[in-house]
């Protein structure tokens, strides 16, 4: 059997990587760990991103058999935010094997300003929160963004913990 390339996305970056298409009676040729297969093992580091609204049957089929370790949510995945957080739902409900007890992640990058997946807080850039100098109101807008992205079932936001702003970087520019 030949193998079928596939273009997944991990983290906000693209991989490419081979792996024989599944069948039915695929059998892993390898032993397990800790009950998990060599697929699954993967699997548990691959973060899958899809298009449009509803997550289509291949990934739902991959997280069912423990090849995902969670899924990363662009604009393009949201409809309205009662509708993400039904499929949020739906894609943690997703029965997997025994071993992978632990949620799903749900990612998405939320960090204010000009990226931003949701509406709702943060209403101002890290630069702009930053330029504050309040820790008070940086904490503030942190917890209402923890919040609003709970809301909806994310529990991982990739917005940046740090950003340094040098003279001409876009991050200098935001923060005036």
């Amino acid at each position: 059997m030949q193998p079928v390339r596939r273009l997944l996305t991990i983290t906000g970056c693209f991989a490419a990587i081979l792996l024989p298409a599944p069948t039915a009676n695929a059998q892993d040729p390898a032993p397990p760990v800790d009950g998990l297969t060599t697929r699954q093992l993967v699997g548990q580091r691959l973060i899958l991103g899809y298009a449009g609204t509803e997550p289509p049957a291949r990934l739902t089929q991959r997280i069912s058999r423990g090849e995902a370790a969670g899924v990363i949510l662009f604009g393009r995945n949201v409809g309205s935010r009662a509708a993400l957080r039904r499929t949020v739902d739906r894609l943690q409900a997703i029965e997997r094997p025994a071993g992978l007890r632990q949620p799903l992640l749900i990612m998405i990058d939320q960090e204010g300003g000009l990226v931003k997946r949701l509406s709702g807080a943060p209403s101002r850039s890290p630069a702009q929160v930053g330029a504050t100098k309040d820790p008070d109101y940086a904490r503030r807008v942190g917890r209402a963004t923890a919040a609003n992205l709970r809301e909806v079932g994310v529990n991982v936001n990739l917005a940046p913990v740090l950003d340094i702003g040098r003279p001409g970087s876009v991050v200098r520019r935001l923060g005036r």
